[in-house]
C-alpha cells in the first residue's frame, strides 16, 4: 500500500504570514485543498474552484481585507491557529492521540479604529467583547419569556465622520450602492473591474467616498455634527448601529406553546437582551473593552493562542501552542470522549432486544488505537455510578438523548418558571461523574446532572415554521420526537456563522427525512477537478472491485470483475420463478396492479437475468410477478466476504418510466455500508435516492435491474466502503482517512457476519436451499476468515473489535454446524436444489 499523503500544513481560519516578508501584515486562510465546502456530490460544485494539494487561498488583513489570493504552502508560515472550546484536535506528532479543546488562552494586538496612531499589544481576550454581537448569526437573545437566535441584522446604519467635521448616520444599504471604498494602498473600489461584482462589506475604520450631491435627507446628522453637508464626500466609518434584528425564536418558558403569542421575528434591537459569549476572536474582529472606562473601538490586528486539551485517555495538557495540535481532516464519528454519557448500544453492532438490558454510564477514558474504553455504569435508577469497566468501543455509543459538546445550548426544565432566564444555559465544562457546568441565561454558573437539561435543536424559522419551536413535554422534559430526532445542535460559536438550512436538501431527495446524504458513486470527472484526480486513486486491487472512475456509470456484467466462490456449491439456478408466495412476509406486501405493459417490461428484465454474474441469485413468484427477491454474496477481499445480502425489488405500475423500489433486508442490527441504511434504504443515483446526473440517473430506455444488481455487488460491496461516505473520496491516501477507513471496515466485518448468522439461522424459505448449500461447503471458510481477524496484529484488527467479534464467531460456528449437520443427515437433499 502506498504511503498516505503528508498532513496538510494549513487549515481554514489559520493565520499565516509570507515567508518572504514575515514582518508584513498577517492573513487568514479561506480555503484549502481538502476544504469541506468543496463538496464533490453537490451538483452546483464548481471543479474550477478546487485547489491543488499544495495550495491555499489567503486574504491578508487590511481595511477592507485584501482580495483573496492563492499561494503555495511553501510560501507561507503558520502564525496562529483558531480554536474554540469543544474543537477536536490531534497531536501533530501522533495522529492516534486525539483530544478536545477545553479552554483557550488568547492575547491580541489591537488597532484603534478611531485613532489610527493608537494601538495596544498583548491584551487578554477576556477583557474584551464583540463590538457588534448583532452581526453574529446564532447569538442567543431573550425577550420576555422567549429565547431565540439572531438570524439577520436588519436596518444597519453606518456612522460616518466626514473630512469637513460633519457626522451622520447613513443606512448601510444606501452606502453599499453609492460609496467607493478606499483601500490602504490608495486604490478605490471600482478601480478594479472585478471589484464591482462583490464589493467588500462595510465596517468601521474604512475610508469611503460618496457623491457630493448625496441628498441630505439620506443622512441623519448627529447633534454634535459640525455641518449638514458631506463636503468633498470623503469620510471614515466610525461605528455601526442596529435598529432591528430578525430573530429565530426557538423556545419559551411558558408551558403551553399552542396558546403562546410569539414575538415578531423582526424585533427592535433595544427590546432584546443578548447573551454575549466570551470566545476567542479572529483576525479583523471589531472589539471593545468590557470595562466602560475605555470606550474605544478596536480591530484585532494580531492574535496569539494557546489551548488546554483533554486527551481521550482523560489526561490534560495546559497552555499548548496551537502549532503543536492540528485539526483532524475527518473524525471517526463512532468515537466517544471522556465524560460522554454512553449506553450499551452501538446500533451498528449490538441489538438490545430487552429494554431491561440497556445500561447507561459515563465514559472515563478511551484508547482510540485499540478501540476500548473505560466506563462507569449507573445502577438501574441512575443514582449511583459503579466501578470502572473496560468495554469495546464497538459495543457502546454516545446516548442520543444526551449528546452535548462544549458551548452547546440547553434548556433547564426545572427552572422554567424562573423569570431570570435560568431555564436556558450554555455548556462550559464536562465532568467524569455525569455532571456538567453551565453558564445560565442570567450569567451565573450552575453544575447540573446530564439528565437535568435538554439539548436545544434548531427549528425552522419562527414559531410557525414547519418544525416549530422545541416543545416542553407535560413532565417538564422535552417531547420524545424532539429528543430522538436528528435536529441540528447549535454549538454556540459566537465568532462563526452557521447556515440554518441543510446544505444537502437540494441534492439529496431523502434529506427531509433527516438522513445523511449518501454518495452518488459518480465518476470523479463529473465532480472532481483535475487537481483532485492528480492524487492517486484507489486501484482495483488496493481499494474497490471497480475503479473509482467507473463508479456511478451504467454497468454491464462484463465490466465488473469481482471474486466470489459460489460455483463449487450447488446453490441452484441463478434465476428462478417460484410457484407461490403465500404466507411469506414481504416488506412490499401490497402487489403492484399488473398491466400488459408492465408484464412485458418484467419479462424483458427476466430475459436479462441469463447474464447474472456469479454470486447473485434472483427469485420471482408466479403469483407476485411485480416482486423480485435477490441474494448477493459479498466479494472476497472485502469486509463482506462470503456474507449474504438480501434485497426485495418491486416494479412500480409505470415501470420502466420510474425506477424500481428496493429494500435491503438488514439483519445485522446496524449500518453495513454508507449506501445501505439500517432502515433498509438503498442509496444509489440509479434509484433516485441520491441525485445523479446524466447517465447516472434512471433512464427508462437503457437502465435495467441487472445493471442495478451489478452496481450493488461491484460498486457498493467494496474493500473500503468508508470512502463511499459523501465527500470522503478526497481523503483517500491521507493518514486520517486511512485510520478511519480501517475502523469502519472492522465494524463492517462484524456486522456482515452478524447479518449472515441471522439470515442462515432463520432463512427466508425462498433462499433456504441456496444458503444451506453454500454454507455447507463454505461455512468453514467463513469461520476461518472471521478467526483470521482474531489472530491479526493489533494494528490490523484492534482489541476492541476482537472483543466484539469473539462471541459473534462462536455463534457463527454453531450456525454452520447446524447447516452441516442437516446436510449430512439428508445427503439426497442436494439433489433437490436444482428443482
Amino acid at each position: 500500500m502506498n504511503r498516505p499523503n503528508a498532513i496538510p500544513l494549513f487549515y481554514v481560519d489559520d493565520i499565516v504570514a509570507l515567508k518572504s516578508d514575515p514582518a508584513a501584515r498577517p492573513g487568514t486562510v479561506l480555503r484549502v485543498h481538502l476544504n469541506p465546502d468543496d463538496f464533490e456530490a453537490d451538483p452546483h460544485f464548481d471543479p474550477s474552484r478546487n485547489l491543488a494539494p499544495d495550495e491555499v487561498e489567503v486574504s491578508f488583513n487590511a481595511l477592507p481585507p485584501l482580495p483573496p489570493k492563492v499561494y503555495k504552502q511553501h510560501e507561507l508560515n503558520l502564525v496562529d491557529r483558531s480554536f474554540v472550546p469543544g474543537d477536536a484536535v490531534v497531536d501533530v506528532n501522533d495522529r492516534s492521540r486525539a483530544g478536545t479543546v477545553i479552554s483557550v488562552a488568547q492575547s491580541v494586538d489591537l488597532r484603534d479604529l478611531r485613532n489610527n496612531k493608537n494601538s495596544l499589544q498583548g491584551v487578554d481576550y477576556r477583557e474584551l467583547k464583540s463590538a457588534y454581537p448583532f452581526l453574529t448569526t446564532g447569538t442567543p437573545v431573550f425577550k420576555d419569556e422567549f429565547v431565540g437566535w439572531i438570524h439577520h441584522a436588519d436596518r444597519l446604519l453606518c456612522r460616518v465622520k466626514f473630512s469637513n467635521g460633519a457626522e451622520g448616520d447613513i443606512p448601510m444599504h444606501v452606502l453599499e450602492r453609492v460609496a467607493k471604498i478606499q483601500y490602504e494602498d490608495g486604490r478605490k473600489h471600482s478601480d478594479n473591474p472585478e471589484d464591482d461584482e462583490e464589493p467588500p462589506l462595510l465596517e468601521p475604520g474604512m475610508v469611503i467616498l460618496i457623491p457630493r450631491d448625496t441628498p441630505s435627507f439620506v443622512v441623519k446628522w448627529t447633534p454634535t455634527s459640525a455641518s449638514t453637508t458631506v463636503g468633498n464626500g470623503f469620510g471614515l466609518i466610525t461605528d455601526l448601529l442596529c435598529t432591528e434584528l430578525e430573530v429565530q425564536w426557538v423556545e419559551s418558558s411558558l408551558p403551553d406553546h399552542a396558546l403562546v403569542s410569539w414575538p415578531s421575528p423582526v424585533t427592535k434591537y433595544a427590546d432584546l437582551t443578548l447573551l454575549e459569549c466570551t470566545t476567542p476572536f479572529s483576525l479583523g474582529s471589531c472589539v471593545q473593552f468590557t470595562n466602560a472606562r475605555n470606550p474605544g473601538l478596536y480591530r484585532v490586528s494580531s492574535v496569539t493562542t494557546k489551548v488546554t486539551v483533554q486527551w481521550q485517555d482523560a489526561s490534560v495538557t495546559t497552555d499548548m501552542p496551537v502549532t503543536s495540535v492540528r485539526i483532524p481532516l475527518v473524525m471517526d464519528d463512532s468515537l466517544v470522549w471522556p465524560g460522554d454519557i454512553v449506553w450499551n448500544r452501538m446500533g451498528e453492532l449490538v441489538q438490545v432486544d430487552d429494554i431491561d438490558d440497556l445500561k447507561v454510564g459515563v465514559a472515563q477514558s478511551v484508547d482510540a488505537v485499540q478501540r476500548i474504553a473505560i466506563v462507569r455504569w449507573f445502577n438501574a435508577d441512575w443514582s449511583v455510578l459503579g466501578e470502572p469497566t473496560t468495554v469495546s468501543l464497538l459495543e457502546i455509543s454516545a446516548h442520543p438523548n444526551f449528546v452535548l459538546d462544549l458551548m452547546s445550548k440547553v434548556l433547564v426544565p426545572g427552572n422554567r418558571t424562573n423569570k431570570d432566564y435560568t431555564w436556558f444555559g450554555e455548556l462550559t465544562a464536562i465532568h467524569l461523574d455525569g455532571t456538567r457546568t453551565f453558564r445560565l441565561g442570567n450569567g451565573k454558573e450552575a453544575v447540573l446532572r446530564f439528565d437535568q437539561v435538554a439539548p436545544m435543536t434548531l427549528p425552522a424559522m419562527g414559531p410557525d415554521g414547519e418544525d416549530g419551536p422545541v416543545m416542553w413535554g407535560d413532565d417538564g422534559w422535552m417531547d420524545e420526537e424532539v429528543m430522538d430526532g436528528d435536529g441540528l445542535s447549535i454549538d454556540g460559536d459566537s465568532d462563526r456563522e452557521y447556515d440554518d438550512e441543510d446544505d444537502h436538501d437540494s441534492v439529496h431527495s431523502d434529506a427531509e427525512d433527516g438522513d445523511e446524504p449518501m454518495p452518488s458513486l459518480d465518476p470523479p470527472d463529473a465532480d472532481m477537478s483535475a487537481n483532485d484526480q492528480s492524487t492517486e486513486p484507489m486501484s482495483e486491487s488496493d481499494a474497490t472491485a471497480v475503479a473509482p472512475e467507473e463508479q456511478g456509470k451504467e454497468v454491464e456484467p462484463e465490466q465488473v470483475s469481482v471474486h466470489v466462490d459460489v460455483n463449487d456449491a450447488d446453490v441452484g439456478d441463478k434465476f428462478e420463478v417460484l410457484e407461490e408466495s403465500d404466507d411469506i412476509p414481504f416488506h412490499y406486501s401490497s402487489p403492484t396492479p399488473m398491466s400488459a405493459a408492465l408484464m412485458r417490461a418484467i419479462r424483458k428484465e427476466h430475459a436479462l437475468f441469463a447474464n447474472l454474474p456469479d454470486g447473485i441469485l434472483v427469485r420471482s413468484f408466479a403469483d407476485r410477478m411485480d416482486l423480485l427477491v435477490v441474494l448477493v454474496f459479498g466479494p472476497l477481499d472485502t469486509p463482506y466476504a462470503r456474507c449474504p445480502f438480501l434485497f426485495e425489488i418491486q416494479f412500480p405500475a409505470d415501470y420502466p418510466n420510474s425506477p424500481p423500489k428496493v429494500y435491503h433486508v438488514n439483519k445485522s442490527g446496524g449500518r453495513l455500508n454508507p449506501n445501505l441504511h439500517e432502515d433498509g434504504k438503498l442509496c444509489l443515483s440509479l434509484l433516485g435516492t441520491w441525485s445523479g446526473v446524466g447517465s447516472e440517473s434512471w433512464n427508462p430506455a437503457t437502465s435495467t435491474i441487472l445493471q442495478l444488481l451489478v452496481s450493488v455487488q461491484g460498486l457498493i460491496l467494496i474493500k473500503e466502503p468508508y470512502y463511499l461516505e459523501p465527500g470522503f473520496m478526497k481523503f483517500t491516501k491521507t493518514e486520517d482517512g486511512e485510520a478511519n477507513s480501517r475502523a469502519y471496515s472492522e465494524r463492517t466485518v462484524i456486522l456482515s457476519v452478524k447479518n449472515m448468522i441471522s439470515l442462515v439461522d432463520r432463512p427466508p424459505v425462498y433462499f433456504k436451499d441456496a444458503l444451506y448449500a453454500y454454507y455447507s461447503v463454505h461455512g468453514k471458510d467463513l469461520i476461518a476468515w472471521a478467526r483470521s481477524h482474531l489472530d491479526a496484529q493489533p494494528d490490523q484488527f484492534t482489541e476492541g473489535a476482537k472483543i466484539m467479534l469473539r462471541p459473534v464467531v462462536e455463534r457463527l460456528e454453531k450456525v454452520v454446524a447446524k447447516v452441516e449437520k442437516e446436510a449430512r443427515e439428508a445427503p439426497s437433499h442436494e439433489e433437490s436444489f436444482a428443482s
